[in-house]
């Protein structure tokens, strides 16, 4: 292991200790990991390392939808029909997250700061927590799809807007019932994508 990597295991194992993340958009800082890693490495030093080897994306989200109704529309259509792959494909990669989430994020600079590293870390765990979860319980089914509605207004960072808190209605058992099925939604220059697949599974 990289000796640079040391410390944001131990700040990873930390994080997970305390309770990790809840939502995609990373809430919950550590202060004592992050203390750990920010004192050893500054900000702009762990970014660089975090993208090392990633190729810059362009600067609208590659394989995104227009809204946020077609992008829920793809991701019910790739649950019921258990399409791993696209599933994949409608949220963040590593370089996205490096390149166009995470600089603008409030948690790249104090006082929320968390390094890259760890939050990309805790926003996987979340997510592949998260869609195995859906799959498990509603993958391959007909879901009954009625619509989604995000009731908050987005949190503006920098280019991006951040939708959180979307809830999906479906009809079940003769009865319309919503459920948040996923975690945030970023918006950059009119496409749309996933941050996280956590839910309230």
């Amino acid at each position: 292991m990289a000796r640079w990597l040391r410390p944001v295991m131990v700040a990873v194992m930390g994080a997970l200790l305390i309770g990790g993340c809840e939502r995609a958009n990373g809430a919950g800082a550590a202060p004592e990991a992050t203390a750990v890693v920010d004192s050893i490495h500054p900000a702009e030093i762990s970014l660089a390392r975090f993208r090392d080897g990633l190729a810059a994306p362009p600067a609208a989200l590659p394989g995104g939808e227009s809204s946020i109704e077609a992008l829920t529309a793809r991701w019910i259509g790739a649950v019921e029909s258990h399409d791993t792959a696209m599933i994949r494909r409608l949220v963040l990669d590593r370089a996205e997250f490096a390149w166009l989430y995470y600089p603008a994020s409030a948690f790249s600079r104090e006082p929320l700061y968390q390094p890259p590293e760890l939050l990309w870390f805790r926003l996987q765990a979340g997510s592949e927590k998260g869609i195995v979860r859906v799959l498990r319980r509603l993958g391959g089914t007909d879901m009954g799809y009625r619509g989604v509605a995000c009731p908050a207004p987005p949190r503006i960072e920098g280019p991006n807007r951040i939708w959180e808190y979307c809830e999906v209605r479906r009809e079940e058992a003769g009865e319309v019932r919503s459920a948040i099925l996923f975690g945030g939604i970023l918006e950059r220059a009119g496409r749309f994508k996933f941050i996280s697949y956590a839910n309230e599974y």
